[in-house]
């Protein structure tokens, strides 16, 4: 698979799911009179990735291949130099989901715990995330690392780095979505504490999804302020449209 078709691949995957995913959202809301408690977390996952996206990519240092279809800098918080379109319509249905997988995969093993949930999501995402990202998309630079901390690094100081941090980050972050969702439908503490109305679920879910996604790569954010990511995979950037930090 080439670098192009790795690009390609995953936003096409992004909008088709996006869409359907969207529709059933808006089906259901429609049938429920409000949003439902997955249709919350769908509009939650919006916020995430035009918000806590860009914060964390500037923490990692995290570059997109100008292959992407782009968005202008003006949704990236002039924090990160490119961010990806098809990230804004994975996010509504991918965390969701593996959050979900994760709370399934809890409960097949016996678990109804928080903590139990939070290690079924952590499992879930972070073979989601290593599957994609330190497997695929880095190796044939679709995502780079342009500085990492090389202790917390892989291959640091090469093309090839990958921030241990970056899994860190989404692994706990569904970890804790997931620990939310338990014990079951209709039980969990997520669910407990949705406001009545679809407005007031929308900003409960965003507030709740933005608010762990920053707080679990609050190790990243603090590595960049404090200047420690000091292994330099790139002294140029590696695409002709998309700068270094």
């Amino acid at each position: 698979m080439t670098a192009t078709a790795a690009i390609r691949g995953f936003e096409i995957e992004a909008v088709v799911v996006f869409l359907i995913v969207g529709a059933k959202v808006l089906r259901d809301a429609r049938a429920a009179g409000r949003l439902t408690p997955f249709g919350a977390l769908f509009v939650g996952g919006l916020a995430v990735a035009l918000i806590g996206d860009p914060i964390a990519n500037w923490g990692l240092t995290a570059l997109y291949s100008d292959e992407f279809f782009l968005l202008p800098r003006v949704f990236g918080w002039g924090l990160s130099p490119a961010q990806s379109w098809a990230v804004v319509f994975a996010y509504p249905w991918c965390f969701p989901m593996l959050a979900y997988g994760g709370r399934a995969l809890a409960r097949a093993v016996g678990g109804r715990s928080a903590l139990a949930g939070f290690l079924a999501g952590c499992v879930t995402g972070g073979i989601m995330f290593v599957l994609s990202v330190p497997m695929v998309f880095v190796p044939k630079q679709v995502i780079v690392y342009q500085r990492a901390p090389s202790a917390l690094t892989l291959f640091a100081g090469t093309p090839q780095q990958v921030q241990l941090l970056d899994i860190l980050g989404v692994t706990a972050f569904i970890g804790l979505f997931t620990a939310m969702l338990m014990p079951g439908p209709g039980e969990s503490a997520y669910e407990r504490r949705l406001p009545p109305s679809s407005g007031g679920r929308a900003v409960f879910a965003s507030a709740m999804l933005v608010g762990f996604f920053l707080l679990t790569f609050a190790p990243a954010l603090a590595v960049r302020i404090l200047g420690l990511d000091d292994a330099v995979a790139f002294t140029t950037s590696p695409y002709p449209t998309v700068p270094l930090y």
